[in-house]
């Protein structure tokens, strides 16, 4: 088998070239859908008790009923509020967001 040597030529900067940057255009992703999950709370159950679980009976769980609830963005956490009833549905008022770079201008 016969190797050669590759000669590379060295990358130009894109904005060189095409006159655009790469910094990335966030207009680009506003069509994206994403999933936010909420976590109201966690509970921890023997396995006895997982197996006495029956319809009516109510899990504690570890979270205050003042105390804010989660938003989650793939696994982490973004923001925090309040649950609220918007017409016929659950929602979130939201308080706090946690991460000023998960703020996308709109």
């Amino acid at each position: 088998m016969k190797v050669s040597e590759v000669d590379y030529s060295e990358l130009q900067d894109v904005s060189e070239i095409t006159g655009t940057s790469l910094i990335p255009n966030l207009n680009m992703l506003k069509h994206v859908n994403v999933t936010l999950d909420v976590r109201v709370g966690n509970a921890t159950l023997s396995v006895a008790d997982l197996f006495d679980l029956k319809a009516g009976k109510v899990v504690a769980l570890d979270r205050k009923v003042d105390e804010p609830i989660e938003l989650l963005l793939g696994g982490k956490t973004i923001a925090t509020g309040y649950l609220a009833v918007s017409e016929n549905h659950l929602g979130v008022r939201i308080t706090e967001i946690l991460n000023s770079d998960t703020q996308l201008a709109l």
